[in-house]
């Protein structure tokens, strides 16, 4: 039976086919199939024209329950996808400094002070002006290694300028780059000797053929043009940029020779020394302001612990105040029993307290001793146990009671003369301790000031020791970087020889300087430190401020005295001929050059 059931299987019955029905029922079924397709389509359209009726009505109501003023709407799923909160919009704080371009000016913020615009009356044409700066840099931070004395910019440009002759500073400088060249490559002297065909020695007097000679080889293409005009001696009728190109062409051969990189090593060690030297004071400096702190914190400690110890000797104090007027009190007290056993006829032994109540009663009786007479008689007839006055009886307490008071005034003056001298003492040991307080706190202070002087001192000779070594480093300059730039791209240039802060456009054509106290101040004052290349370039001129200022004004007065000489030198001039004074070009005198 598992088995029939396993091989059971539903077949459909198909219909006969009959062959005059075929088309009918091809017929019956294409129509069956549009009427279906049809039904399909009217289904789906009211299905989908029931959900727009529904979401037209919600949202109508929606809207009803806005208009009326209802807060609180139930919104069901269907309505989560469709009403969308709107996106909160976060103002954060801009964190400066931003790009330049992007800063926008602030009404909370003061406005800036205005640029003041660049000078720019250089004597060379502006294209002239960045070969002349690099040249004149490199010549006066390795004139030692070169054996070339340093000059100012100025004399320079007006060597560059001049074409009446061959300036001294020009002849000076080639000489020297010529010789360093050929000192440091021994090919391109054997290549002289074989061109000359003689051996050739680097001579100021031959600098013009030495100078032909190296135009003319490899390496010097760019320049190689006018090796003819220099042998002719037309080198000064050349332009101020062809001298400047032939001058950058011999400063790079120069910059990889052996002695100048010898010399950068140099530089680079002894930096590094003083950069570690400037570490270690640093350091130091550092341990000794820790142990100063760790010394005011012990005294702290020490003076809050000796505070419990003066709190606790004004607590006796006090305690001692207090125990007077109980001791007085007692005094009272007692002297009231002394007048008791008087009247009885009793005789006590004074006590202390009997004595301070005695000192009372001796003051009483001092103020009014007509009620103590008055008192007296009564006394005696009341406490006399019937027995008449003026009997023998009488007369014995009478003469005891009176021995007694004596006694106890003496002993009352004693005590207090005991206490004024106790009370004295007191004072006097509290004066002792004030004064002593006083002379420690007098200690301490001088302590303190001359604490405070050392400091000073260290640190007045801990900055010279900073600026000392900062102008070790300036001195040890490796390569000239520009101070930065401002928002326009425009760079920043200062060369410690010189007294002027130099302006190079973004494009590197325009040239511009700024020569006066006053401009740096203005220049300082313009710069937005919101921006990036603003704020960089503000850092920089206010960590060299001191130095650029002083090389400003010490250049002002130059001229000044300059401008003085040259009006004394007029004036002489109108009063008398004297002889022409020589060009300042020709006065150049270069110490370092040996032969």
């Amino acid at each position: 039976m598992v088995r029939k059931m396993k091989t059971r299987r539903h077949y459909k019955v198909w219909p006969k086919k009959i062959e005059g029905e075929s088309e009918v029922l091809k017929e019956k079924n294409q129509r069956k199939v549009e009427k279906e397709d049809e039904n399909r389509v009217s289904k789906k359209q009211k299905r989908s024209g029931t959900e727009s009726n529904d979401q037209e009505n919600k949202k109508q109501k929606k809207m009803d329950t806005l208009q009326s003023g209802e807060e609180n709407v139930i919104s069901c799923k269907d309505d989560k996808d469709e009403i969308k909160a709107e996106p909160v919009v976060k103002i954060l704080p801009i964190k400066y400094p931003i790009e330049d371009t992007l800063v926008q000016p602030s009404p909370s913020v003061p406005p800036l002070k205005e640029r003041p615009p660049w000078s720019s009356d250089f004597v060379l044409p502006m294209d002239c002006i960045g070969p002349m700066l690099m040249t004149w840099n490199f010549c006066s931070l390795f004139g030692k290694v070169i054996r070339l004395s340093p000059f100012s910019l100025e004399e320079f440009e007006k060597a560059l300028e001049c074409t009446e002759m061959d300036t001294i500073l020009l002849r000076e400088m080639l000489h020297a780059l010529i010789k360093v060249i050929m000192d440091d490559d021994d090919t391109i002297l054997e290549s002289i000797q074989e061109k000359r065909k003689q051996k050739v020695k680097v001579v100021i007097q031959s600098w013009k053929e030495d100078l032909a000679d190296l135009l003319e080889l490899k390496g010097f293409e760019t320049v190689a043009m006018y090796s003819s005009a220099v042998r002719k001696g037309n080198y000064r009728n050349l332009e101020p940029s062809v001298k400047l190109a032939i001058l950058a062409h011999l400063v790079e051969c120069a910059l990889n020779s052996t002695s100048v990189r010898e010399q950068l090593d140099a530089y680079i060690e002894e930096k590094q020394a003083i950069a570690s030297l400037k570490r270690r004071e640093v350091l130091e400096e550092s341990k000794k302001e820790r142990e100063a702190q760790e010394m005011l914190k012990q005294q702290q400690i020490a003076g809050t612990t000796s505070e419990p110890a003066s709190a606790t000797e004004g607590e006796e104090d006090v305690e001692h105040k207090i125990e007077e007027p109980e001791r007085s009190r007692n005094c009272n007290h007692v002297g009231a029993s002394s007048e008791q056993q008087e009247n009885t006829g009793t005789i006590s032994v004074p006590t202390l307290a009997d004595e301070g109540n005695k000192e009372e009663e001796g003051d009483e009786e001092s103020h009014s001793d007509d009620e103590m007479s008055t008192k007296k008689p009564s006394l005696e007839n009341l406490h006399s146990n019937g027995l008449p006055n003026g009997t023998h009886q009488n007369g014995v307490c009478q003469d005891a009671a009176a021995s007694a008071a004596a006694r106890s005034r003496q002993f009352a003056l004693k005590l207090r003369a005991e206490l004024k001298q106790a009370e004295e003492q007191e004072k006097e040991k509290r004066r002792l301790e004030e004064q002593k307080q006083q002379q420690e706190l007098r200690k301490i202070k001088l302590e303190a000031i001359k604490e405070r002087k050392l400091q000073e001192k260290r640190m007045i000779e801990s900055q010279k020791r900073q600026e000392h070594l900062e102008r070790e480093m300036e001195k040890r300059v490796i390569r000239t970087n520009p101070l930065g730039k401002d928002k326009y791209h425009n760079r920043y240039w200062f060369f410690p020889r010189e007294g002027r802060i130099f302006i190079e456009d973004k494009d590197m054509v325009k040239w511009g300087y700024y020569s006066a106290k006053e401009e740096l101040e203005a220049l300082y004052g313009s710069l937005n430190t919101k921006g990036i290349r603003e704020c960089a370039l503000q850092r920089q001129l206010e960590k060299h401020y001191h130095r650029i200022s002083d090389a400003l004004q010490r250049r002002t007065r130059e001229i000044a005295q300059r401008i003085a000489l040259e009006d004394s030198s007029v004036r002489r001039s109108t009063r008398g001929r004297s002889a022409p004074q020589q060009v300042p070009e020709t006065t150049y005198r270069n110490k370092y050059r040996s032969s």
